[in-house]
């Protein structure tokens, strides 16, 4: 739960992904909240802020809420209509970012068996404009040395069921996102890059 992911995908990528969204979202090794970012609804792909900005708080109210824990989105106000209206979508990423807690220690953490990762996450649409969160739950066991949270991350073939399923499909899905199939590397940046006492990003 860094607050960080990388999203590069080769010009190719880029052309077939969004064709008629280039150079409206941010990519490259550093990805953080409140960037313009690519993200894939039931409508189809779409570009929003990362981080949740309730319809209550004025606009130059300055944090958002980049991450919800799947245990309470159908609890807490800030999530709970989206949650309900079934405005679920994911975020492709190559990999994210993660310090130890503790040891302040830097990590990165990519898929083994494809070019991606893809979060599953929520949309909403406000006087704020368009925007996405990222969803949480427990670590399993090959991410939890780094951190007791992690993000949900969706199985390609499974991506239209997160989609267009059921509330029961979604919970479902969410019951069976693992930590399987992931390398986790260190990560040592600049000290002027490491976050100080960062709260995750998962």
């Amino acid at each position: 739960m860094c607050g960080r992911f990388s999203f590069q995908p080769s010009p190719e990528m880029l052309k077939s992904l969004a064709p008629d969204k280039q150079g409206l979202f941010e990519t490259g090794d550093i990805i953080v909240p409140n960037m313009d970012i690519l993200f894939y609804r039931q409508s189809g792909t779409d570009v929003a802020k990362w981080g949740f900005k309730p319809n209550w708080v004025e606009e130059d109210f300055k944090a958002t809420t980049h991450n919800a824990r799947s245990e309470t989105i159908h609890q807490k106000a800030t999530f709970r209509d989206q949650w309900e209206q079934g405005n679920r979508c994911f975020i492709p990423a190559n990999y994210f970012f993660e310090w130890q807690h503790g040891s302040g220690l830097g990590f990165t953490v990519h898929p083994t068996q494809s070019d991606f990762l893809y979060f599953a996450g929520l949309w909403q649409e406000n006087q704020h404009g368009l925007r996405i969160t990222i969803l949480t739950k427990a670590s399993g066991d090959h991410v939890r040395h780094i951190h007791r949270r992690m993000p949900i991350m969706l199985k390609r073939d499974v991506l239209p069921r997160w989609l267009k399923g059921s509330h029961l499909d979604a919970i479902n899905l969410i019951g069976a996102a693992n930590d399987e199939n992931l390398e986790i590397r260190d990560y040592n940046p600049p000290k002027k890059e490491k976050p100080q006492a960062q709260a995750s990003f998962f």
